[in-house]
C-alpha cells in the first residue's frame, strides 16, 4: 500500500484532473471498473422518482442546507448539525 503514487510532485493533484463519479457521485466510479449495475440502479431511480412525483407535491422549506463529505454527500440545516442528515422538505399527498 503506497498512497503517495497518487500525489503529484508537490502535492495533491488539481480538481480537474480527479475522477468525478457518475454526476458527481462516486457510487459508480467510472473508468474500466465502473459498475455494471449503474444502468439498472438510475433505471430504478428514474422508476422510483416518477412514483414519487405523480403522488406527491415537494415544496422547499427555506432552510439554508450545508453538506458534510463522508462515504456518502450527507446534508444537513445550517446550525442543527448535531440532529443529524436532514433534507427538510415540504410533502402534500396528491390524492387527498
Amino acid at each position: 500500500f503506497r498512497p503517495e503514487r497518487w500525489l503529484e510532485h508537490g502535492g495533491v493533484p488539481s480538481a480537474a484532473s480527479l475522477t468525478q463519479g457518475w454526476s458527481g457521485i462516486f457510487t459508480f466510479i467510472e473508468g474500466p471498473r465502473i459498475c455494471i449495475g449503474y444502468r439498472l440502479a438510475l433505471f430504478e431511480y428514474k422508476v422510483i422518482m416518477s412514483a414519487l412525483l405523480k403522488n406527491f407535491e415537494f415544496k422547499d422549506t427555506g432552510a439554508k442546507l450545508a453538506t458534510q463529505f463522508s462515504s456518502t454527500l450527507q446534508p444537513f440545516v445550517e446550525g442543527r448539525k448535531s440532529d443529524g442528515v436532514q433534507i427538510p422538505l415540504f410533502v402534500r399527498d396528491l390524492h387527498q
